[in-house]
């Protein structure tokens, strides 16, 4: 090692720099993934299950759930995606899927020579950002103020049906029943209405990443796949002279792979 001029050089400098630089994408993934987890988790904390919402306010209930939900799947998305970036951005790992690609394309006899996706999704910048972008454009303020004003009220209701009589305390007239305004309503409805336009661009964004995680996660599975199955053959065809061996080499290998193998020139 480190015998040219040059090697040496990029040594000093590979020293200065601290060792391989980490990928964008996983910063960029690791930023959406803390968006959507404060997201969702800022949409839960706006439910209380202590209070009993009038059956009126149930959809919007449902609706607040719906985009805490779509938030949680696209955390989910990112936590993979950034375990195979992580993962694969070894120089070891890619080493391995390197050979093992250039094996896959020679044996699919389909004449193609293309980029691994997982190298794509190493490199990739713009996937990610349009998932981050679609997670902080999200502004959570006029919904949160609206429930916060809906709790206020029904949570003022439930406190006044019971208090302490002068003999003691207990019930007093009752439960009573819950008034949310109309404005209270309208306000709900409006900060819902004000995010929907923004559902479309993150699944947009979500699918996208979704798509280019897929592909990655299949290229490394037939990269990885070949290699294994490469490496087993040339194994076996180097054990071919073998001779304090044979008989467990032959136990072991398929008939065909035998018969492949048996017609080499």
């Amino acid at each position: 090692m480190l015998e040219k001029e040059y090697q040496i050089e990029a040594y000093h400098a590979m020293k200065a720099a601290g060792g391989i630089l980490s990928p964008a994408a996983i910063g960029l993934c690791g930023a959406a993934n803390s968006a959507a987890v404060k997201l969702s988790s800022d949409l839960s904390k706006m439910i209380d299950s202590e209070l009993e919402y009038p059956a009126k306010l149930k959809p919007f209930l449902n609706e607040i759930k719906g985009i805490a939900s779509n938030f949680e799947d696209a955390s989910a998305t990112l936590n993979a995606h950034i375990s195979i970036l992580s993962k694969h951005s070894e120089l070891s790992e890619l080493f391995r899927l390197n050979i093992g690609w250039d094996l896959f394309l020679k044996t699919s006899g389909d004449g193609l020579d293309s980029e691994l996706w997982i190298s794509t999704a190493i490199a990739d910048t713009e996937v990610s950002q349009a998932l981050l972008s679609g997670l902080t454009v999200y502004n959570l303020e006029d919904l949160d103020n609206a429930m916060s004003s809906i709790n206020k009220t029904l949570s003022s209701s439930s406190s006044s049906s019971s208090g302490t009589t002068r003999e003691g305390s207990g019930s007093v007239g009752g439960s009573s029943t819950p008034e949310i305004s109309a404005k209270q309503y309208k306000a709900l409805e409006d900060a819902l209405l004000a995010l929907e336009p923004l559902s479309a661009p993150l699944y947009a964004a979500k699918q996208t990443l979704l798509t280019l995680h897929s592909k990655a996660r299949k290229s490394i599975e037939d990269a990885y796949s070949t290699f294994d199955a490469a490496l087993l053959v040339t194994m076996l065809d180097s054990m071919g002279s073998a001779k304090y061996v044979s008989l467990a080499r032959n136990t072991l290998m398929p008939p065909d792979v035998a018969a492949a193998l048996d017609n080499k020139p």
